[in-house]
């Protein structure tokens, strides 16, 4: 039964990540950076946040299993974002792939550390 809300969390996390990147390739078409990938990240990493903000220590397995390993995995794209990174370093846009790991990481981690940090009990 586990692996049935892993599938399902997973393919709405599949799902949103192609519609994030239908949405940013219709409005920005003719933008060289991996806007789609950065904003999948973010939001999934926000999600995450929250997802562990709220249920603070919550025990209910399946309610992780769909939620983080299913939905939010299958919304993040971390893979792709480190493909898209080394094939901006290979077209020569290194200052672009350098952004994209900044921004990456400046706007993701902070709020899991956010959301570590409000988990924790005083």
């Amino acid at each position: 039964m586990n692996l049935l809300y892993i599938f399902l969390g997973g393919g709405i996390g599949s799902l949103l990540r192609y519609f994030i990147g239908l949405g940013t390739h219709q409005v920005l078409a003719s933008q060289k950076f991996p806007v789609a990938t950065l904003i999948a990240n973010f939001l999934s990493c926000l999600l995450l946040a929250l997802f562990i903000w709220f249920t603070k220590n919550n025990e209910n397995q399946t309610l992780k299993l769909f939620f983080i390993t299913g939905l939010c995995g299958g919304l993040s794209t971390f893979s792709t974002f480190g493909w898209e990174t080394v094939q901006l370093i290979q077209q020569g846009k290194t200052p672009w792939a350098l952004a994209n790991i900044a921004l990456s990481l400046l706007l993701c981690l902070p709020l899991l550390f956010w959301a570590a940090h409000k988990n924790q009990t005083p």
